[in-house]
């Protein structure tokens, strides 16, 4: 039968696609929400030049319908309309005034749509914030010391809004198999150093930490068994204390293969400082 030369499309390159495409919809949400908003500042400065447009051309009507004479008009004596002539033109020159100041706002205005001039809510929020964008509650690399751990947990104690996006993320796992999930969270939580530090309850002669008494161990295990309905929690404490154990003993073998090492590099350099008796042997 013939082969297929082709190579199958491992679950790696499913994740990157996955997370490019939600990235892509983000961006394209977020360049619609900024287009949206450039056509409501341009459309807010047109009126704003078109009021005051309208407001200088009333002025203009009005000083040119008052009379200024003080006295009627003879056929003796000439109209002096110096005065109007010269109140039109300091008319003039301050609506030109006013029309280059209002331009020269309206293109500052449109450089910085964070915070616009013309809107009476100044907005003062990080860009997240403002475009109501959620930045991920995972860490995007495994914690390497125990205290980053240790100070990401003190996020959870008293802001309930970034438990509720953990859960959101965490229901998002990629691996249906219950094994190979909580694996993967807990591989993404820790580096084997850090995690040296860690036990399921805490127990033992090395008085390590007890992860089960953390806030995210209880989220972690909430969205499990939302997501596994055919699993307990049973089941989840179970391959936890499988994760810990082989981190401990991985550990525990790196340790004594360095131990091993260092005793043969001593033991060689030992035999060479060590002097030769045969080397005497032409002495005697």
């Amino acid at each position: 039968m013939p082969r297929s030369t082709g190579n199958p499309r491992c679950k790696c390159c499913d994740e990157v696609m996955e997370e490019l495409l939600t990235m892509r919809q983000t961006f394209e949400k977020l360049f619609h929400r900024l287009t949206k908003q450039i056509v409501d500042l341009r459309r807010e400065v047109t009126d704003g030049l078109a009021s005051n447009h309208n407001s200088g051309k009333s002025l203009k009507r009005e000083s040119s319908l008052s009379p200024t004479l003080s006295s009627p008009a003879s056929k003796f004596n000439r109209f002096d309309n110096s005065d109007s002539e010269t109140e039109c033109i300091k008319l003039k020159t301050d609506k030109k005034a006013s029309t280059s100041r209002n331009t020269h706002a309206s293109v500052e205005e449109l450089k910085d749509p964070v915070e616009v001039k013309s809107v009476s809510t100044k907005v003062s929020r990080p860009i997240l914030d403002f475009y109501n964008l959620q930045a991920p509650v995972m860490p995007t690399q495994p914690f390497k010391t125990a205290q980053q751990f240790e100070d990401w947990n003190a996020i959870f104690k008293d802001d309930e809004d970034q438990c509720d996006q953990l859960r959101v993320e965490l229901l998002q796992g990629h691996h249906d198999e219950p094994d190979k999930y909580i694996r993967q969270i807990w591989r993404s939580i820790f580096k084997n150093e850090a995690a040296e530090n860690y036990s399921y309850r805490g127990m033992g002669r090395c008085k390590k930490r007890a992860i089960k008494n953390y806030i995210f161990t209880d989220i972690f295990r909430e969205c499990f068994l939302q997501r596994f309905h055919h699993m307990d929690a049973d089941f989840f404490m179970e391959r936890t204390m499988l994760f810990f154990n082989y981190v401990h003993n991985h550990m525990r073998k790196n340790m004594r293969n360095q131990q091993k090492k260092l005793a043969k590099g001593n033991n060689k350099k030992n035999e060479d400082d060590m002097p030769n008796e045969h080397s005497f042997g032409s002495y005697d």
